[in-house]
C-alpha cells in the first residue's frame, strides 16, 4: 500500500479506499436517496454499483500524491469540467429507481 498501517492499542487501521474504494453500497445501506460516486482512481475494490451518476475522470490524473499547486488546479479543473460535463446528462426525480 502507500500509507503504512496505523496501530491504535491492539488494532490496526488502514486507508478504507484498500477495502472499498467506491463505497456506494454503505450510502445506499444508510439511506441514501441517491448517490453521485466519485472515482479517484484508487488501488482498491470497486464493487458492481457505481451509483446513480459515476465520475471518472476522463484523463489520466497526474498523480494523486503530486501537491504541486498547479497540479492540483489541473486536478481540480478536470474535475470541474467533468462534473458539469456529466450533470447536463443526470436526471434526478423520485421515480428514478
Amino acid at each position: 500500500g502507500v500509507f503504512s498501517p496505523v496501530e491504535r492499542a491492539v488494532v490496526s487501521y488502514v486507508d478504507g479506499g484498500v477495502v472499498n474504494d467506491l463505497p456506494v453500497d454503505i450510502a445506499r445501506q444508510i439511506g441514501a436517496d441517491y448517490v453521485i460516486a466519485i472515482s479517484g482512481e484508487g488501488i482498491g475494490r470497486i464493487g458492481s454499483d457505481h451509483g446513480d451518476l459515476y465520475l471518472k475522470p476522463s484523463e489520466r490524473l497526474p498523480g494523486l500524491f503530486n501537491f504541486r499547486p498547479e497540479a492540483i488546479a489541473n486536478m481540480i479543473a478536470l474535475g470541474r469540467r467533468d462534473a458539469q460535463i456529466a450533470l447536463k446528462r443526470a436526471h434526478f426525480s423520485p421515480f428514478h429507481r
